[in-house]
């Protein structure tokens, strides 16, 4: 199926989801979602998306070089639209 709108498009749209999640503090929660449906991520919200990773990794006790690689791959994933 293919979807009527991206997601990015919906949360931007009062009609939609844009009056869902307003404001910088719910930044992180859209990149999310924009990442979950694998759009491609503006610069910054990589920078969200790699620290949302990093403080996952380290609250989950991963070990430093599991955490840098996976970082890596999704720095890779993201700037090719692959998140």
């Amino acid at each position: 199926m293919k979807p009527l709108c991206t997601m990015r498009q919906a949360l931007a749209d009062p009609h939609l989801l844009g009056d869902a999640l307003p404001g910088n503090s719910w930044s992180a929660w859209r990149t999310l979602l924009i990442a979950a449906t694998g759009e491609a991520l503006t610069p910054d919200e990589r920078v969200i998306f790699v620290a949302m990773l990093l403080a996952f990794a380290l609250t989950t006790g991963m070990a430093a070089v599991t955490v840098k690689v996976h970082i890596d791959q999704a720095v890779t994933d993201c700037s090719t639209g692959n998140c």
